[in-house]
């Protein structure tokens, strides 16, 4: 009977421990970063349209030898992997907007972080095989 009761003595006592259940906090919605300023997918037609508007400038940003190979029609080369990339990416008018390709698009994500760290609107449009398939006109030696 004595362990009956201390049994029942700790039982008790490690239930009048255990936290009173509350009301669940409501914890606020995490939004998503906001959306690309490009509210449209980018094809043949938008992207003629955008750089049409003498606002937007397509921007290359492999190197001068992988740009010269092929390219977006009328974009402009600026080397990511080149050490004074941040010094000439400085010089871009910044009324302008940017969409940056790359080889396979993840050069182009890191520009556009450092673009937008600069002040510079600027947008992602990934990799050339992408933007081929999409129909985007190309420029150079096809391979």
């Amino acid at each position: 009977m004595r362990w009956y009761v201390t049994l029942l003595a700790l039982i008790v006592a490690g239930c009048a421990r255990a936290p009173v259940p509350t009301a669940a906090k409501k914890r606020p919605v995490r939004r998503s970063s906001p959306p690309s300023s490009l509210s449209r997918p980018l094809t043949t037609y938008t992207a003629q349209e955008r750089a049409a508007a003498r606002d937007t400038i397509i921007l290359d940003v492999r190197t001068a030898t992988d740009y010269s190979n092929q390219r977006v029609a009328g974009a402009q080369n600026l080397d990511f992997l080149s050490p004074s990339f941040t010094e000439d990416a400085r010089r871009l008018d910044p009324r302008k907007t940017y969409l940056v390709y790359c080889g396979s698009g993840h050069l182009a994500g890191k520009a556009v972080r450092r673009l937008r760290g600069l002040g510079l609107k600027a947008d992602k449009l990934g990799g050339i095989a992408e933007l081929r398939e999409r129909g985007i006109p190309m420029e150079g030696v096809q391979r």
